[in-house]
């Protein structure tokens, strides 16, 4: 074999060598010029977002919601080529929104524009003209037996020819359309068939709900579970219906109402069989769960008029195990004692109706008078739904009191009556409501044979503002009047009205805006007051108040010198800790009476209910 020489071999290595060297110098600057550049394209982008073509502000929010560029403002992609990627995507989404809304062939398009200092999303939106509906029908679907059920027309769910056809108007028919039905007393009713034909030529739309209505029902068996001490017949008592009845979801929704009306339950469900019976008798299964059977409330505050105060309320929900409500109460404070027994009976001659017995002490010993009082009174309670309810009884008092240094005694016999309309969810003090209510009771006075009659109306709202999840406002007025003759000692003095104080006219002493002898308030024939209040929750659970405050009690039996009304305006604290609300305000009297009102008035409340 013939033998390689390593000289021969030198010189075509040293070549290769040197070949490979240049060929790596040649790679070594485009290498370093990209590790320069990699700084660059590792800077954040910095872009906006627009949409040009249209002015319909709603329309516009509307597109922004299901863009990916206008939620990631703050977190973007790390390159334009990203970028536009994403603003493709996004005309899709858009598109998709303007044929929800009608638009049938309207188009979008993107843009990345450059800028100075950052880049532009730019959308570009030809919406065209929004089609509109022509024909609407409503047809069984094939194939069903024939039935008794009555298809609602076109204008029942909401839609007529001419209108625009979005997706909204033509879903939320259909829902109407179900609803309709089911309160025919078809409780298994299905669209099994949706049509909608798009011409366009004529840039109309033809929408066809094929509908299977189902087997009319009629109310079966109730299944009841889930009672603990509440007797299952109280239950049966307030249902709706009578087994046999049509079925009907207007009367399952008042049985609901019925049952979380008295609060003897946190869970309430009642719902039919989730299948079609073999015949038309359809079971329904209600569901409950008992709230705790005794409960216990306690309170307390301060107020710069009135000292440091509190109460305490233990409660029996079901004493008997049908719903009877006993309480027991007191009201404590450097002025009064106020002790209270009270027991509702429900249902006493219909669902709707309860008999409410009543004993009340009071000890009352502010500055405008000191009275010992002794009540007992019976009411009837009746609901009349729709958040409307009526009251009205019998009641005698026992009354002491002492005022200017006199002392009267009154034995009163009366007939207490009340209407109150409430609107909105009861038990939830943030939820948006109102309530008014209009209380009457003419008094007859057994020692001096007179009589007067005592009428109150008064109403709340709060309302959470539209737009501003953080901020809500609270309004009351009142308005009060009392009618009778004689002087004023035929009206006892505690039953007179006063204005001032907590829940009435902060700033002001409690009782002091009324008519006075001196400086002593003594009460009034008529009653004005009003408060205007703005809540803010500034961090979770925590909350700042701004409030005005107005009124006064007036010597005539109805409001009539508007130079008599004082105001009163401040702020506060609201916190919502784990033992309950805690509230702090301060009121500052507007119109300062010099020898009679403080520089201001602080007020503290806290509440606990287990």
């Amino acid at each position: 074999m013939d033998q390689i020489d390593p000289a021969h071999n030198l010189p075509i290595l040293s070549m290769r060598i040197t070949q490979l060297i240049i060929f790596l110098s040649a790679l070594i600057p485009p290498a370093l010029a990209v590790q320069a550049d990699e700084p660059d394209d590792k800077l954040p982008i910095v872009y906006s977002v627009s949409i040009s073509g249209i002015k319909d502000s709603g329309l516009i929010e509307l597109l922004r919601s299901v863009s990916d560029s206008v939620d990631r403002v703050d977190y973007p992609p790390p390159t334009r080529l990203l970028l536009e990627d994403m603003a493709r995507d996004d005309t899709g989404k858009m598109e998709k929104v303007l044929r929800a809304r009608g638009f049938y062939d309207g188009t979008v398009t993107s843009k990345v524009k450059d800028k100075k200092d950052r880049y532009e999303i730019i959308f570009s939106v030809t919406p065209g003209s929004p089609f509109s509906l022509k024909t609407i029908r409503i047809i069984p679907s094939e194939n069903i037996p024939e039935t008794e059920a009555k298809l609602p027309s076109p204008a029942e769910i909401g839609l007529k020819g001419g209108q625009t056809g979005t997706a909204k108007s033509i879903i939320s028919a259909g829902g109407k359309l179900l609803s309709l039905l089911r309160d025919q007393g078809y409780p298994f009713s299905k669209i099994s068939d949706r049509k909608v034909i798009v011409d366009f030529a004529t840039r109309t739309m033809e929408v066809i709900y094929q509908v299977d209505p189902g087997g009319r029902m009629v109310f079966g068996k109730s299944n009841i579970s889930g009672l603990v001490n509440v007797h299952e017949g109280y239950v049966l008592n307030l249902i709706t219906w009578k087994e046999g009845e049509v079925y009907s979801p207007k009367l399952m929704q008042e049985f609901r109402d019925r049952l979380s009306r008295d609060g003897l339950f946190s869970i309430v469900q009642v719902s039919h069989q989730s299948e079609p019976p073999e015949d038309d008798r359809l079971a329904i299964n209600i569901k409950l769960q008992e709230r705790d059977r005794f409960s216990i409330g306690i309170s307390a505050g301060y107020q710069t008029d009135r000292g440091f105060g509190g109460s305490f309320t233990w409660e029996d929900r079901s004493l008997f195990g049908g719903g009877e409500l006993l309480q027991v109460g007191t009201d404590l404070s450097q002025e009064v004692y106020t002790g209270k027994v009270s027991l509702k009976l429900p249902q006493l001659m219909n669902p709707d109706q309860d008999l409410v017995l009543g004993v009340y002490l009071t000890d009352d010993n502010p500055d405008a008078y000191y009275s010992r009082r002794l009540r007992g009174a019976t009411s009837l309670l009746q609901d009349l739904g729709g958040g409307i309810s009526l009251s009205g009884g019998a009641a005698i008092t026992q009354d002491g009191v002492e005022q200017l240094d006199k002392q009267n005694d009154y034995t009163l016999i009366s007939a207490p009556l009340a209407v109150k309309w409430t609107i909105g969810p009861t038990g939830d003090p943030t939820a948006d409501g109102a309530s008014i209510d209009l209380t009457g009771e003419p008094f007859y006075d057994l020692h001096r044979y007179g009589m007067f009659t005592k009428v109150l109306l008064s109403n709340n709202i709060y309302l959470n503002v539209p737009g501003i999840s953080f901020l809500s406002v609270a309004a009351r007025a009142a308005l009060g009047s009392i009618q009778g003759s004689g002087g004023e000692s035929d009206i006892p003095a505690d039953l007179r009205f006063y204005a001032g104080g907590a829940g009435s006219i902060r700033g002001y002493a409690y009782q002091s805006v009324s008519p006075l002898v001196g400086k002593d308030p003594i009460g009034g024939r008529s009653l004005l007051t009003f408060s205007l209040e703005l809540e803010a929750e500034v961090i979770s659970g925590i909350g700042v108040a701004g409030f005005i405050d107005g009124g006064s009690a007036f010597t005539d039996s109805f409001p009539s010198n508007s130079n008599e009304l004082l105001y009163g305006a401040g702020g506060g604290l609201r916190y919502f800790s784990p033992i309950g609300p805690i509230g702090l305000d301060i009121g500052f009297p507007l119109h300062r009476r010099i020898g009679i009102d403080d520089s201001f008035q602080i007020y503290v409340s806290i509440v606990r209910t287990f």
